[in-house]
């Protein structure tokens, strides 16, 4: 009896440059494992830590240079939306570069499928940079890039966490990732990285390509990289997804939200004190803010050789009290700083210290922040993270997205 043929792919899909998404699932990386989610419009990673933040990265299906993914009729792998959670590419006539909101699914429907299960963010790091080009695959946490038995369950099937046995192959098993062998090279040319001016695999000049299939429950999710004809292929055991919090930013509860170069708010959050409990995030109609800044970073001379209105309330502070003392930094009303700002009424909310040090990788990579908060303190960070080297205008339109949605301190309320 002939045995039975392999489910057809339910992804397939190839970006030429990994370093972008690299560092996205690093701002991801403070906790083991990650729920993926693969549907017609893209990938979106989550994951959580005490209940209090949940972390997404999107890919868009346009942020790839193929995408491929078919998953009709449903099969056995396949799940209906929850909800009304899919994300939409940036609208072309909006003023808004962040329009990654969660809507309904318009190709197939309100019920389109997609695929979700457990991976090792860990795992995918390493693989990513196996030629050494696309960052620190650890976590920051320090502890081993492999996954415990008790952290996951693994999903039976065929193909689950076994390596193939050809040359190049990696795979992940619960233990961590092992090489088997040192990849096979395309054809008898030299290194791509010299012929194009570089240092060879992993140096200044190179770039690492990544083709990414799934086939379904029970598979692994195979990352084929390639590197100057190097081609390594990995395969990553993938597991049942962990329950998520029913944790969604509504936007027609918001009431405030500002967008801002990622470089000032990076700047402000370095100068919170390490040892600070929570910081405090104040905000002010524009109508009732004062256009001074008392954090000269941030003010112009004339701004700050007037103090007369020093005491009318900031479009936007920043609050910390530590074992150093207290920091405060005011926004000035000014549009070179505040991109786009809209404030339903003053307000005060506070997030644990811990919270927002999660966001700070993710903030790094990113050249825009949209920050909105919700009436009942839920505050959702997005950071636009450029992908590619963006040396055409195609690859100017691209980006990746990830958001922070973190749950404010009950006893502001």
């Amino acid at each position: 009896m002939a045995p039975a043929a392999a489910p057809r792919e339910i992804l397939r899909a190839t970006i030429k440059d990994v370093r972008s998404l690299a560092s996205m699932l690093r701002a991801l990386s403070f906790r083991p494992t990650a729920v993926v989610e693969m549907r017609q419009a893209g990938i979106k990673f989550t994951v959580e830590l005490g209940r209090s933040v949940q972390a997404n990265a999107y890919l868009q299906a346009e942020a790839f240079d193929s995408y491929q993914f078919s998953l009709n009729p449903p099969g056995p792998s396949a799940t209906l939306n929850r909800r009304d959670e899919q994300l939409n590419a940036p609208s072309s006539d909006s003023d808004d570069p962040f329009q990654v909101e969660l809507a309904d699914e318009d190709i197939n429907g309100d019920n389109a499928p997609f695929v979700a299960f457990g991976v090792s963010i860990s795992t995918i790091l390493e693989c990513l940079n196996i030629f050494g080009n696309a960052g620190s695959g650890a976590s920051p946490s320090g502890g081993s890039t492999g996954f415990s038995a008790s952290s996951g369950r693994q999903w039976g099937g065929a193909g689950a966490g076994s390596g193939q046995g050809a040359a190049g192959t990696v795979h992940a098993s619960e233990f961590g990732a092992e090489n088997r062998g040192g990849g096979r090279r395309r054809g008898g040319d030299q290194d791509r990285g010299e012929r194009e001016g570089g240092s060879g695999i992993g140096g200044p000049g190179s770039t690492t390509t990544l083709e990414m299939t799934y086939r379904g429950e029970g598979y692994p999710l195979v990352l084929l990289l390639e590197e100057g004809g190097i081609v390594t292929r990995c395969e990553i055991t993938t597991y049942e997804p962990d329950d998520l919090m029913e944790l969604f930013f509504d936007d027609q509860d918001r009431v405030m939200k500002f967008i801002m170069k990622s470089g000032w708010l990076a700047d402000a959050f370095s100068e919170l004190d390490p040892s600070s409990d929570r910081v405090s995030f104040s905000f002010s109609p524009s109508n009732q803010a004062s256009t001074r800044s008392k954090y000269n970073r941030y003010a112009t001379e004339d701004r700050l050789a007037d103090s007369s209105q020093e005491n009318e309330a900031p479009l936007f502070r920043l609050e910390s009290v530590g074992d150093l003392g207290s920091t405060e930094m005011d926004y000035p009303n000014d549009k070179d700083v505040l991109e786009t700002f809209e404030c339903q009424g003053p307000m005060r909310n506070s997030y644990k210290y811990s919270q927002i040090q999660l966001i700070q990788k993710a903030l790094n990579a990113s050249i825009k922040t949209s920050l909105r908060t919700a009436a009942d303190g839920l505050m959702s960070f997005q950071f636009m993270i450029p992908i590619g080297k963006r040396t055409t205008k195609a690859e100017r339109d691209k980006f990746a997205f990830v958001e922070f949605l973190c749950v404010a301190q009950d006893d502001e309320y």
